[in-house]
């Protein structure tokens, strides 16, 4: 139980109180289930306390210091907590329903199980705090800081948590169903198996955000940033919804990435006729760079831009091991047509074959007169179902050769097999 004469000294009020404690510096206050109900105490330098099972509802306790106080069990419901630092603090199962604690200090205190249910913590500091199955559904976070926060199996649902900063924060198995995090912090934070289910996520930042088995049917994602997100067949992104505002006809999506591209398309005229001319204007030219070929393909791309064209090189230089299929695939869907140059040996043309089929756009191929009918030549014309066209060896006749190739040989191939794409797929 409580120490009387450390009560009496307390009720007293905050001047006194601080005052016995500066002359009393190794004595830790002994205030184990205190009656305090009600009671003032502002300002008061409560650290290293023991208050553990302490009755604190309705108390008052703004810009106190319970740093590394132990609140272990202790009764918080309604009091009231602005700007009081409770750092390291021991509030393992507490009650704080419904307490004000704005712009507390909480950073790195355990709140283990602890009830913080409608509490008011507008920019308050978490970082660090362990909030291992703390109930704060209801609680009002906006701004509040919980960078690295332990939030696993914590129930935040409908938590305000507008603009808070969750960077690197685990919230495995979390509840958050209905939350506001519009302009949230999620980057590096761990979802796993979390439940966002209707949550409010529009303009919030999900940079290497982990989202495995996680639930984010329904939400809304109007405005979301997503990079390098981490998701698999278990992550439920059905129902997205990508309009501004609530008042709008609903245009739902089931895929995050997706969401993010038609934001930028919707919200974005100039985006919309970026990927219009890229899609009617650009040309991807493959091929390796190495001197034999440089001159030539250089001037092809300069034949391509003379004609309205907008040339996009990818170079198939095999001592790079950055190249990726995916990469050409991407290239090729925002282009009208794909040239090849198959005069120097790449081994990496032979991967293409697994992705022209599935493109829609037309693969010209092209190579140098003469080119040894290689496997891998013979190949590629069954692969893009078009004869491959010669161009001259010489590299001056070549180049004084391009706009004929381009004029007579590519574009009216390229118009062909387009318009057979559209018909065949009824585009």
């Amino acid at each position: 139980m409580a120490n009387p004469d450390h009560i009496k000294i307390l009720k007293q009020g905050f001047p006194d109180w601080n005052e016995w404690r500066e002359e009393n510096p190794n004595t830790e206050p002994d205030l184990r289930k205190a009656d305090l109900r009600e009671t003032y105490l502002g300002k008061a330098d409560l650290r290293k306390a023991d208050l553990a099972g302490a009755d604190l509802r309705e108390a008052v306790l703004s810009d106190a210091f319970l740093d590394q106080a132990n609140l272990r069990g202790a009764d918080l419901r309604k009091a009231i907590l602005a700007g009081v630092s409770l750092m390291r603090a021991d509030l393992v199962g507490a009650n704080m329903g419904e307490a004000s604690l704005s712009h507390a200090n909480l950073s790195e205190s355990d709140l283990t199980d602890a009830d913080l249910g409608n509490a008011y913590l507008f920019s308050a500091d978490l970082s660090k705090t362990n909030l291992l199955r703390t109930n704060l559904s209801g609680a009002i976070l906006p701004r509040a800081n919980l960078f690295r926060a332990n939030l696993k199996e914590a129930d935040l649902t409908e938590a305000n948590l507008i603009g808070v900063t969750l960077v690197g924060a685990d919230l495995r198995g979390a509840v958050l169903r209905g939350a506001d995090l519009r302009e949230a912090q999620l980057r590096w934070a761990d979802l796993r198996g979390a439940v966002l289910e209707g949550a409010d996520m529009r303009y919030s930042s999900l940079v290497n955000t982990d989202l495995r088995d996680a639930n984010l049917r329904r939400c809304k994602v109007y405005g979301i940033s997503v990079w390098d997100l981490k998701s698999d067949d278990n992550t439920n992104q059905e129902f997205l919804i990508i309009t501004p505002s609530d008042n709008e006809q609903e245009i739902i999506v089931d895929s995050l990435e997706i969401a993010q591209f038609l934001y930028l398309i919707l919200d974005n005229e100039k985006v919309g006729h970026f990927i219009l001319v890229m899609r009617t204007s650009a040309v991807l030219i493959l091929g390796s760079f190495r001197e034999a070929s440089k001159d030539f393909l250089n001037a092809l791309r300069a034949g391509l831009r003379a004609k309205g064209f907008v040339p996009i090189i990818f170079d198939f230089d095999t001592t790079k091991s950055s190249y990726r299929i995916e990469t050409v695939q991407t290239l090729a869907l925002l282009s009208n047509f794909v040239v090849v140059d198959l005069s120097e040996p790449a081994a990496e043309y032979f991967e293409l074959g697994s992705l022209v089929p599935n493109t829609f756009v037309p693969f010209i191929t092209i190579a140098k007169s003469g080119t040894r009918e290689t496997k891998m030549l013979v190949t590629a014309h069954h692969w893009f179902a078009n004869e491959y066209i010669p161009y001259p060896r010489a590299l001056e006749e070549a180049k004084k050769n391009i706009p004929n190739l381009i004029g007579n040989q590519i574009m009216p191939i390229a118009d062909e097999i387009n318009k057979r794409l559209r018909q065949e797929n009824n585009m």
